[in-house]
């Protein structure tokens, strides 16, 4: 029996020709995954790793401690001394990080902004920082100067010598560029280094740190020393650890990161093998058919129910073993260009070698095996109940037709409860809900695909009439053929209905949020231009006058951000703007009192804090500001802030400015009012802010275009995934369509026969394929809006703008494009049918 598992493999290897490629594409899917998971792993432990080489013991400030409490005493040159006094301390390095992006010739930032790093470069005993060794050039000595890592001086054009832009928050630098740093392993972001004393100005205090590595002999314990220093260090400014306990948490936080990224993308993987199983199973069942006298031969001579099984669960090993080894050659592949690949995308994650682990191979093996084998295994319980009787036919018996009813049940049960699982977890309107949509979503699917064998009829019955009024004959027959075998229809358009209801729900979401997003903003800002930092940063308070000076502007107001306490001392979070532009600039909802109130000695709170405080307008609040200043300050009004750009309590403008002690100012926003007749400010307001290339200046259209640009990231990255389970769709209909030619031979040489042309019967393949095509595009389409719309209602109360929007425009796309996919799957299963000889064909068994 294994000698004719072999043998047939050989003898069938063109008709296992697409379950192979189905096989490889799954399998390089999720080895390359797995391959680009454990390689992302090492290189952001590598890259923590080497940030922390011979550190014993880091006090990191923690950032509120910056932001909140301008008096709390930082880690300073006196502090630093007193720590390198300990027993056993060889070294102690004081330094200060935040954001600085580098600008390229072109006016754009090198890299992504969220991985541009600015830090000051501290010089050890012998003048050189061991974190950041210079290949060129020398350390930063004055205000005027930057090192750069070589990597992205050499993306800017700029070597050394030469003047470099530094984007800081909310400002533009130019710097001399003396010196380049190498890093290793190789950053995922850009470096800009600068001398101690311009980085604490730029990201913290002058003269003080807010991270100090201590380096020390084996002669004290890392844990001795930390509690040593921890006597030292306010708790409530900075958190003191050893160097192992830090290296240790990050290992484990990257080793995290990686994990969720990879189960993220074997999800995706995963849903690529579930479709192969659909092809495998078909070509499988077909091949079975179409061997039925065969089979039965063996069994008229002496081989057993179980040896049948074992000869086709064997040549189901032999396809899966042979397709996974090559699947897993060509995820090495995968997993080599998947940093290309999201690096398009702005992921920024770090590079490395690539790491290929035992578990991965055997993991990738295992997965290609045991698909194969799980989807044959029905094809093969049917060949062992082959009598040895059916030796004797003249030709090979088409399968004998089962009743639908068992199926007909399990499936409406399936179904009926997939749909009130998704009906009670959208209920909920919460989050929670998704515990039961989820499976709820997974049960209809499967409950639709176990129905499809009996929607096939109803499908080709409408079908029919259509396709005979525009193709004649050909048409006629191609509705037929398709319902002609109801399941083998309804699995091979299963596989393509999978993707499409996936991606038909996921672009129903993604475009009600979008229309969601921008019913917000609609809701809350009136303003004309918003300017604010393309980075996580704030702006610079400077840029506020600038803007408002600039000619064509007819009101404008930063909402800059104070931290000040309540009479209970808790944190009470402040956002100076300019009264008079208030409503001219925003819509502030529920207001009860009057915004036109708020003046000198008036708050107007968000009504979150106005229920904590049980104020109300006209009542009072006592602020303790940063400088120290009490004021008791009247309530003027009650805002909610559902859409509107600020989220805090208000104060004037000049109370901020007034009142903010040693806290750092920064405006986290920009509101443009524009005069009638000004036209387009935009290049304007540009250079108000220097051209800063991280200082976004948006109009209306473009506010709206951010929002929605994270939503279309989103989808092109999950079209791009799914396509490869459409792809594998596409190939279950060319290895249907091909193997039923081979079924149909006879028959096709009779239809010549009696007169039907090559393009007739090509035509008819076409028309064929087209009708498994539609008809998967039909159940993918109808039960992805299904899905979509009890996932929608999940977000009810926490986005209450959120509305469904169906696409008609999108669906009309999809249902073309499976259109094409079932013209494109029957052009070589369409050739060879043409291609047949009449007289041979009507020979054939």
């Amino acid at each position: 029996m294994l000698r004719t598992a072999l043998r047939n493999i050989v003898a069938h290897k063109v008709r296992l020709l697409m379950t192979a490629l189905a096989i490889i594409l799954g399998v390089s899917f999720t080895s390359g995954t797995l391959i680009y998971t454990d390689s992302l792993t090492a290189a952001m432990q590598e890259e923590s790793k080497s940030e922390l080489a011979g550190v014993s013991v880091l006090v990191d400030v923690t950032s509120r401690t910056v932001a909140d409490d301008p008096d709390a005493q930082l880690p300073d040159d006196r502090s630093l001394g007193e720590m390198a006094k300990l027993p056993g301390v060889t070294g102690v390095r004081g330094s200060v990080s935040g954001f600085a992006g580098v600008i390229d010739k072109a006016n754009k930032l090198v890299g992504q902004d969220f991985f541009a790093v600015g830090a000051n470069y501290a010089p050890g005993p012998g003048g050189a920082d061991s974190r950041y060794p210079l290949s060129q050039g020398r350390a930063p000595q004055r205000e005027d100067e930057v090192v750069l890592d070589a990597r992205s001086a050499a993306h800017a054009e700029a070597g050394v010598g030469s003047t470099v832009r530094i984007a800081l928050n909310g400002s533009v630098q130019s710097k001399k560029l003396v010196g380049l740093a190498r890093t290793t392993p190789p950053r995922s972001g850009t470096l800009a280094l600068f001398d101690t004393g311009t980085a604490q100005k730029l990201y913290a205090r002058p003269g003080q740190f807010t991270r100090v590595e201590v380096t020390a002999d084996r002669s004290v314990s890392q844990t001795a020393l930390a509690a040593q220093i921890a006597e030292l260090i306010d708790p409530a400014v900075a958190n003191v650890s050893t160097g192992a306990e830090v290296a240790r948490f990050n290992s484990e936080m990257a080793a995290k990161d990686a994990r969720n990224f990879g189960r993220m993308m074997l999800v995706f993987a995963g849903i690529a093998l579930f479709v192969s199983v659909f092809l495998i199973a078909n070509t499988f069942t077909m091949l079975v058919a179409q061997r039925t006298r065969e089979i039965a031969l063996l069994r008229a001579i002496g081989a057993t129910r179980r040896q049948v099984t074992f000869s086709i669960l064997v040549e189901s090993v032999l396809v899966g073993g042979l397709s996974s080894s090559i699947g897993l050659a060509a995820g090495i592949g995968v997993g080599a260009a998947m940093p290309s690949f999201l690096d398009t995308s702005g992921a920024g994650m770090p590079t490395g070698p690539l790491v290929i682990t035992a578990s991965t191979m055997l993991t990738s093996l295992a997965v290609g095996i045991v698909v194969t084998m799980v989807s044959a295994w029905l094809p093969a319980r049917r060949a062992s109940s082959i009598a040895p009787v059916a030796a004797l036919s003249a030709t090979d018996a088409p399968p004998k037709t089962k009743s639908l009813t068992l199926r007909t049940v399990i499936g409406s049960v399936l179904t009926a409860a997939g749909v009130g699982m998704m009906a009670v977890g959208g209920a909920t309107g919460t989050s929670d809900g998704i515990y039961a949509v989820m499976p709820g979503a997974a049960a209809a699917m499967f409950g639709i695909i176990v129905l499809a064998p009996l929607l096939t009829g109803p499908l080709t019955f409408l079908a029919g009439p259509l396709l005979r009024k525009g193709f004649g004959v050909a048409g006629l027959l191609a509705a037929r053929n398709a319902a002609r075998n109801p399941r083998r229809t309804a699995a091979t358009a299963s596989s393509l209905m999978v993707g499409l209801t996936l991606i038909t729900s996921i672009t129903v979401v993604a475009l009600s949020m979008q229309a969601g997003q921008d019913t917000m903003l609609s809701q809350g800002i009136k303003a004309d231009y918003r300017i604010q930092m393309a980075s996580s940063g704030d702006l610079n308070p400077g840029l506020a006058d600038r803007v408002a000076r600039t000619p064509g502007v007819a009101a404008s107001s930063p909402v800059r951000g104070l931290t000040a306490h309540g009479s209970d001392n808790e944190p009470l979070h402040l956002e100076g703007v300019a009264p008079a532009a208030l409503e001219t600039l925003m819509n502030l909802g529920s207001v009860s009192g009057s915004l036109r109130d708020l003046g000198k000695g008036t708050i107007v709170l968000e009504e979150r804090t106005a229920e904590q405080l049980k104020a109300q307008p006209g009542s009072t609040v006592d602020v303790t500001y940063p400088d120290r200043h009490t004021a008791r300050l009247k309530v003027a009004a009650v805002y909610r802030a559902n859409n509107a750009p600020v989220s805090a309590n208000l104060v004037p403008l000049e109370e901020v400015n007034a009142h903010a002690g040693g806290e750092r100012l920064t405006d986290r926003v920009v509101l443009v009012a524009a005069a009638p007749g000004a036209g387009d400010l935009t290049a304007a307001l540009k250079d108000a802010v220097d051209n800063n290339p991280l200082v976004k200046v948006q109009d209306r259209a473009a506010m709206g275009a951010e929002l929605n640009s994270s939503v279309n990231t989103a989808l092109t990255m999950i079209y791009t995934l799914l396509g490869v389970s459409v792809l594998i769709s596409v190939f279950g209909i060319v290895n249907t369509l091909a193997m039923s030619v081979f079924e149909r031979t006879r028959e096709i040489g009779m239809l010549r026969a009696l007169g039907l042309a090559r393009a007739g019967v090509k035509r008819m393949i076409h028309l064929e394929s087209v009708v498994i095509s539609a008809f998967g595009a039909v159940l993918g389409i109808a039960m992805g809006t299904l899905i979509a719309h009890f996932a929608g209602q999940l977000t009810r109360k926490g986005f209450p703008e959120y509305f469904m929007v169906v696409p008609w425009d999108r669906f009309a796309v999809f249902v073309a494009l499976a259109l094409i996919i079932g013209v494109g799957a029957a052009l070589w299963p369409a050739h060879r049918a043409g291609k047949l000889v009449i007289l041979e064909a009507t020979k054939s068994e």
